[in-house]
């Protein structure tokens, strides 16, 4: 069974939600949430899933989310759909 590193994740009152960065390929295994497009460590809204980092972020040095060859369709399909409700959540906050 494939563990979950709890830094890619955090909770809402009732659910568990992932961070588009535990399933992305260009994380890194670090003591603190980071990856090559930030090695200094993940913006709070790209982790929080509050902006989509298939699209440009400042200061991502170009590299954007792309899936492990190990997440599935269907995995993808429910992550995007609740990166979009995040985001709107962010932009009614």
């Amino acid at each position: 069974m494939a563990q979950i590193d709890d830094r890619f994740v955090y909770s809402e009152p009732g659910e568990v939600i992932m961070s588009q960065c535990h399933y992305c390929k260009h994380r890194l295994l670090a003591s603190t949430p980071s990856c090559t497009a930030f090695p200094r460590g993940i913006p709070e809204p790209i982790l929080d899933n509050a902006a989509d980092h298939r699209r440009a972020y400042p200061g991502d040095q170009g590299v954007r989310f792309e899936a492990k060859a190990s997440v599935g369709r269907e995995t993808l399909s429910f992550l995007w759909t609740s990166v979009a409700e995040e985001m709107a959540c962010a932009r009614d906050s």
